[in-house]
């Protein structure tokens, strides 16, 4: 695994190739046809990326901003038939899927990844030199966690040592699929215990073999992919997350991400970017009023993952209205190595009302209050390392606010939870404030939600005081714009001049949402960035403590 020093949780990316790009149009593909897509690309993009896909309607977008960009030359449109056949001597095996064992999909995935092969369903005829060895896994393995527990005493070893990654065999489209073959990662499906044909033995087995891969690899991995699939609920998202934690793993939410074995091949300038973003940013704060109660409207959840940030906030930043007012936006650094263009896109787009900060929690996805590190040998080191990965992270990207998951909405007790907060705050001098919380966490005073850590006062800690509805879904826009505002209403400090901080569910409020709810609000209630939010509450204090 890299050095924390290397501030890169992700192995080196192989160089972009020097010939045009090829480009797959696989829009209307069938699921096999992906399979065969992405599993090619995984193999002709493990030396040099040169094959790029287009899987879904974001790879169209990318694919003329990386061109516009300069980020990529040429690029020359081919079939996938056509591209099997030009590059047919690379693939050296051709592996078949059981059709009827769904984890024969990602053990055949592994394989690919060190025989050099492509994976293919039944009926699927690919071109490819004569020499290339078939093999065939129908009825090889009688259930999944027998195909895994194969693939972990027979392909662990081969695998990546620094990477994981949980991955439905049968979603996503085999998005991330060309990620895991050219990186050689390792990786599994638990099967959610309530799925249809699924038996309680069967899913304790393959919990116990979701134990034994999280005890036979080292803390402070990332774990790519996803714990929840739309078809199969998984472990799902807080069980998983939480489980991965207590073996030191973290979770970057990936599982519909494509084109990733291409994109970090691309090098950027990121440091660039950065820096002018720094310039052009608005920290200088209004005059205090003490009327008034200041607002940071927090994008808190989805920044982390890369396949959000891919997928809908380049929607979402096309709203006209951004930049009329400031909103926080999370971003979580891994995809700084994933994704480097995309990364600097969102930098170079940042008006001075866009405030990033780092995502949840830290250098990945993790809930460091549901005992993080618990089953590693060393967790102290363990610890260290992760904040110290975490800190370079900080370095590189300039954050200076970072947010927290502390527990899903559930009682927050200071005498407890201080100890796990000091950890970040006391070896991350260079973080101005912390914002705790994806929802308002119970036992939160409305009055109170804002605090110095300690006598210090280096550190300012604020909990985020709003919930979603868990209804949104269902709701119209304007239901939803009307209940945020009332939320705010009736969680906002009753006395002036007040500070909160508000989630805005990021499938919902987008910056024309968010200006709406503040005409709801009225002037009363005024929105800030972060470090403008931190510099009216130190103010505040400061007042405070001279009368």
């Amino acid at each position: 695994m890299s050095s924390p020093a290397t501030a890169q949780f992700f192995p080196p990316a192989p160089p972009l190739a020097d010939t045009a790009t090829l480009v797959v149009d696989l829009l209307d593909a069938s699921p096999d046809e992906k399979l065969v897509g992405t599993s090619v690309q995984g193999l002709l993009n493990k030396n040099e990326a040169r094959v790029y896909l287009l899987l879904a309607p974001w790879d169209r977008f990318w694919l003329d901003y990386l061109t516009e960009a300069g980020h990529i030359g040429a690029r020359k449109t081919i079939s996938l038939p056509a591209l099997c056949a030009q590059y047919q001597e690379q693939i050296k095996a051709i592996i078949q899927i059981d059709p009827e064992l769904p984890a024969s999909i990602n053990v055949a995935t592994m394989m690919a990844s060190v025989k050099d092969g492509i994976v293919v369903a039944p009926g699927m005829n690919v071109p490819h030199a004569s020499e290339a060895v078939s093999i065939d896994l129908t009825g090889r393995w009688q259930s999944n966690v027998e195909a895994y527990r194969w693939a972990l005493d027979a392909l662990l070893p081969r695998m990546n040592p620094s990477l994981l990654a949980s991955y439905h065999p049968q979603a996503c489209n085999h998005h991330l699929r060309d990620y895991l073959i050219s990186r050689n990662v390792f990786h599994f499906w638990i099967t959610s215990e309530t799925q249809p044909g699924n038996t309680p033995e069967n899913h304790a087995a393959e919990r116990a073999f979701f134990d034994d891969v999280m005890a036979a690899t080292p803390p402070n991995m990332p774990v790519l992919g996803f714990w929840y699939s739309g078809v199969d609920p998984g472990l799902d998202e807080y069980t998983g997350v939480g489980l991965a934690g207590e073996y030191g793993k973290i979770t970057v939410v990936s599982d519909w991400a494509t084109n990733l074995s291409f994109l970090g091949s691309i090098t950027v300038d990121t440091a660039a970017a950065v820096q002018d973003y720094m310039r052009r940013l608005t920290t200088e704060a209004p005059a205090l009023d003490p009327e008034k109660t200041y607002l940071c409207f927090d994008i808190v959840e989805s920044g982390d993952a890369p396949s959000y940030v891919q997928s809908r906030q380049y929607e979402v930043w096309q709203d006209t209205l951004r930049g009329e007012l400031p909103i926080n936006w999370s971003l979580g650094p891994a995809l700084f190595d994933l994704a480097p263009p995309i990364a600097a896109y969102f930098y170079n787009q940042a008006t001075a009302n866009d405030y990033i900060y780092m995502a949840i929690s830290g250098a990945g996805y993790c809930h460091p209050w549901r005992n993080m590190f618990m089953n590693n040998d060393a967790p102290e080191q363990a610890w260290r390392a992760y904040i110290g990965i975490t800190r370079q992270y900080l370095e590189r990207m300039a954050y200076s606010a970072i947010g927290l998951y502390t527990d899903a909405w559930k009682p927050y007790n200071r005498v407890q939870r201080d100890a796990v907060l000091r950890r970040f705050a006391d070896s991350l001098p260079q973080t101005e404030s912390f914002i705790l919380g994806m929802g308002r966490d119970d036992g939160i005073g409305r009055n109170t939600s804002t605090y110095f850590l300690d006598k210090k006062r280096d550190t300012i800690i604020s909990h985020v005081m709003t919930r979603w509805p868990t209804d949104y879904a269902d709701k119209t826009r304007e239901e939803n714009i009307h209940w945020l505002a009332q939320d705010i209403r009736e969680h906002a400090p009753t006395t002036q001049p007040g500070f909160m901080h508000v989630m805005a569910l990021s499938w919902v409020f987008g910056p024309a949402e968010l200006m709406e709810v503040r005409q709801q609000l009225g002037d009363d209630f005024v929105p800030l960035t972060i470090p403008q939010f931190n510099t009216l509450f130190r103010k505040h204090y400061q007042d405070n403590e001279a009368e």
